[in-house]
């Protein structure tokens, strides 16, 4: 997985709206419309999910987040 990109960690408190408008804002790319790809990359020694999400048709990181596992 490629060093980078600058990772945030993602809060649930950045979405609002019904399920329909958060589902479209976390899968819909909101410069061209096209859906995101998702990637995964995975480090269970230090407990945490590296999340890339790319534009299908952009072809361009538009989010790198962080998930904590628990």
């Amino acid at each position: 997985m490629r060093n980078d990109y600058n990772f945030s960690i993602q809060r649930l408190e950045d979405f609002y709206g019904d399920i329909d408008e958060v589902k479209e804002a976390m899968n819909v790319c909101k410069n061209c419309g096209a859906k995101h790809t998702f990637t995964y990359d995975s480090n269970y020694e230090d407990l945490y999910v590296q999340e890339i999400v790319i534009c299908a048709d952009c072809d361009k990181p538009t989010e790198s987040y962080i998930h904590i596992i628990n």
